[in-house]
């Protein structure tokens, strides 16, 4: 290649103005050919020359996928840099009168303009190590973060426990207080008699706990949900316990059905609620003899009742 090849190369270059996010490279002959017009950047603009040079030494990161030119076997050629790779500064070049810096992809080299050098275009840091530094942190808040959010559910559920305490004592329910079960509660059948002693806080569930007249210990929850409202948690309270015995006045017969958890006839639906529990679904019928009610329960069990009394019940 002659002295005015690589010039007409050079002027080439110059005029595309090649500035895609990296540069241009050239091939060793436009670098050791020789342009008439060509002088040392040092002896032209040594003002530049330095401020560029700041950076010979320094290496780089691509951010993002990146063209460099480089020496070709047959003039210039570029190839795909990928994201992450990383580039050493070496020296500061001239070519024709554009400043470029010769750097190194390890054994490689390219050419990237100089001046503009973008530096959002690149890191100075190994983007494994940012990863890492960042991966770290994002744990650290997560951290954070759930130990406030357990700090914040400890809180929450003190404040349960205690609205339900002083909902009890605005009751009158107090440590030797005698309730009873509305409803069956597990093993324990309509009726029962249950002595307070505490409530008990179990993850985010309310207990009632008290003493059976035949002995042991029951526990009821009280609250479904923390945190749960003063309406719910009145209205779960009074479906389960009384605070006076309900069953005075009832017949024996009654007393003998629920405490048993089977219907009798003649009982009404508070009574059929004590010994067996909430129902399943209930249908009702309308006629000129009153109102009939279909009790459903989940063990295939129907219970009739006419104007509010148990009249009839089937399996």
């Amino acid at each position: 290649m002659t002295s005015e090849d690589a010039c007409a190369i050079g002027r080439l270059v110059r005029s595309l103005d090649l500035r895609i996010v990296a540069a241009v490279l050239v091939t060793t002959a436009l670098l050791s050919a020789g342009c008439s017009t060509y002088k040392p950047l040092a002896d032209t603009n040594p003002q530049l020359y330095q401020s560029l040079a700041a950076r010979v030494g320094k290496t780089y990161y691509l951010r993002e996928f990146t063209s460099i030119y480089e020496n070709g076997y047959n003039g210039l050629t570029w190839r795909i840099r990928p994201k992450d790779a990383a580039f050493t500064i070496r020296r500061v070049v001239t070519i024709g009168d554009v400043p470029a810096y010769e750097v190194e992809f390890g054994v490689e080299k390219g050419y990237l303009y100089a001046n503009p050098f973008n530096e959002s275009d690149y890191s100075i840091e190994d983007p494994a190590i940012a990863r890492e530094r960042e991966k770290q942190a994002a744990a650290e808040r997560q951290k954070a973060f759930e130990e406030l959010r357990a700090r914040k559910l400890v809180e929450v559920e003190a404040a349960e426990a205690a609205k339900v305490d002083q909902f009890l004592a605005d009751l009158g329910v107090k440590p030797g207080k005698a309730l009873w079960l509305r409803v069956p509660y597990r093993s324990l059948s309509g009726l029962t008699r249950i002595t307070f002693t505490k409530t008990e806080k179990r993850k985010r569930e309310v207990f009632l706990i008290g003493k059976l007249d035949g002995g042991g210990e029951a526990e009821v929850l009280l609250s479904y949900s923390v945190p749960g409202s003063a309406g719910e948690l009145e209205l779960y309270f009074n479906m389960l316990f009384s605070t006076k015995d309900p069953s005075r006045g009832w017949s024996k017969r009654v007393v003998d059905g629920i405490k048993r958890g089977a219907p009798v006839i003649g009982m009404n639906s508070e009574q059929l609620r004590a010994a067996m529990g909430a129902p399943r679904d209930v249908n009702e019928t309308v006629g000129v003899w009153g109102e009939d009610e279909q009790w459903v329960y989940s063990n295939d069990r129907y219970v009739y009742l006419r104007n509010g009394k148990v009249y009839a019940m089937q399996r």
